[in-house]
């Protein structure tokens, strides 16, 4: 779903459906509201819609639709400085407050707002069901229905090329944090400046060219670059695909050196009220009604007290994160509270030497993958294995982390992080450890990849029953099917020439 939020992505979702009750429509003041053309979606830069024809009490309109969760995104997002909103005639949220009609062009103009939530023609969460059954099954395989007498091993040998291809891609992508590591390493030791944050030149940092250095073994034996990567790469997986561009903004914002400097490792509290400020989403203490938390959050304001003060330490806004339509434990309230522990795991516990230390073991493949496991089995701190949410308290306990969690982790970044040092180290112990791992390592959680692969390629008649043919039926959705890209796959040359 690219990079439009979730929100967004639902209201145009009931847009293009019409899934309200069209002749009830009404603007927040009390005006009809007749969609007489619903215009055209956009998936770049400014509005969302395009090019719609809407009639707003008795005047017919021509032009722009702008959507938001709520009526205060119009602010938040800064539509009201930027002349490519001045053509928008409609700004259409989810839920909001009658009262709060702010939306104003740069050019002075009051946008009508229409609130969609009293006019759904179903319960909201049924529409969320449907949305995200139709992202599921909207796509279909160019080859879908022609395939039937391709042999199935010509089909998995493909897969198992695609897993290959996919494994590069990671491993490249990693390898290029690498440098930039490096590099940024080399101009915090070079530059006086380095610890206080940027320094007064015009122009800086585009105009300065950046060197990439070699990646040397001599280099990359600082374990401190290896371990802020493995951070990194952790993080993402925390995120899940809805929360994965803030999890990496968040690491990026709290690095390793960082806690490393002041010794939060060592403060497991402390980290915490840094991680929560940084991410935007400590909340106010007479904003909660339990006690606990309540007690838990002034704790934490008062640790954050003493970083936000920092200059080089910037503060993330709330609206980035997505709560809906998540489950509670992938809350990523609940996540950051297990980045704590991660954290501490990385710095007190050496976690990507004992990563290494595990791939390269003599035990049983299937007692490897058990430790492996084990390094993140993060036990939460007492009010998040609780709660799912500062004032959301629950009656079963919560982990921190879930096993298809850990999983995702270890296949997305730490076989791929593991491969690369091999590489760069020639340790063949841990390049034949990795394969053998991933070999018999278990499936991850279905996706809409695979399950359009499955459904229409193998016809259901066969499962993705191993982690190479899943990776590699999600590389050959992703990279070819969508892509149009069937004259590079071996299954579209035999079907299409």
């Amino acid at each position: 779903m690219g990079g439009i939020p979730i929100h967004e992505q639902l209201l145009r979702y009931i847009w293009s459906r019409r899934a309200f009750r069209p002749s009830e429509l009404r603007t927040s003041d009390g005006r009809s509201v007749e969609i007489l053309s619903p215009g055209k979606f956009t998936d770049g830069a400014g509005p969302d819609v395009r090019d719609a024809l809407i009639r707003i009490g008795s005047t017919t309109l021509a032009g722009d639709v702008e959507f938001h969760q709520d009526s205060v995104g119009w602010k938040q997002h800064d539509h009201h400085l930027k002349p490519s909103y001045n053509r928008v005639i409609l700004h259409v949220v989810l839920n909001g407050s009658h009262r709060h009609n702010s939306a104003t062009t740069e050019s002075g103009r009051i946008v009508p707002l229409l609130i969609l939530l009293p006019f759904l023609s179903r319960s909201l969460e049924s529409l969320w069901e449907e949305f995200i059954d139709d992202e599921r099954t909207s796509s279909s395989l160019p080859c879908f229905g022609k395939t039937t007498r391709i042999p199935q091993k010509t089909i998995r040998q493909w897969l198992h090329k695609v897993d290959v291809e996919r494994l590069e891609l990671r491993i490249l992508r990693l390898q290029e944090r690498l440098r930039e590591l490096v590099a940024e390493t080399e101009r915090r030791l070079a530059e006086p400046w380095g610890n206080y944050g940027r320094p007064k030149l015009e122009g800086f940092p585009e105009e300065i060219p950046i060197r990439y250095p070699e990646l040397s073994r001599r280099v990359l034996a600082d374990r401190h670059l290896w371990e802020q990567v493995l951070y990194e790469g952790i993080m993402e997986g925390l995120g899940y695909s809805r929360n994965r561009v803030p999890f990496i903004r968040l690491a990026s914002a709290v690095p390793l050196r960082l806690v490393r400097s002041i010794g939060l490792q060592n403060d497991p509290s402390r980290l915490s009220a840094l991680l929560f400020g940084v991410s935007g989403l400590l909340p106010s203490v007479r904003s909660l009604k339990e006690r606990a938390s309540r007690a838990y959050v002034k704790s934490l304001l008062h640790g954050w007290r003493e970083f936000r003060k920092n200059p080089t330490i910037g503060r993330m806004h709330p609206a980035e994160w997505q709560f809906s339509p998540l489950r509670p434990r992938n809350f990523p309230t609940v996540r950051i509270s297990a980045a704590s522990g991660i954290i501490r795991n990385i710095l007190l516990h050496e976690m990507f030497r004992q990563t290494i230390q595990c791939i390269k073991g003599t035990d049983a493949i299937e007692e490897r993958i058990g430790e492996l496991q084990k390094l993140f089995a993060i036990e939460p701190d007492e009010f998040w294995a609780r709660h799912y949410h500062f004032d959301r308290p629950t009656k079963r306990s919560m982990r921190a982390l879930g096993i298809s969690r850990i999983n995702d982790i270890l296949v997305n970044t730490i076989f791929p992080l593991s491969l690369l040092y091999a590489r760069v180290f020639r340790d063949t112990q841990v390049r034949e450890g990795v394969h053998a791992l991933r070999a018999v390592f278990p499936t991850l959680t279905e996706n809409s990849s695979t399950r359009v692969v499955e459904q229409e390629l193998f016809y259901g008649k066969y499962a993705l029953t191993s982690l190479p043919l899943q990776q590699g039926a999600i590389q050959l959705y992703r990279y070819y099917c969508t892509k149009g890209r069937c004259s590079d796959c071996e299954i579209g040359k035999r079907v299409f020439t």
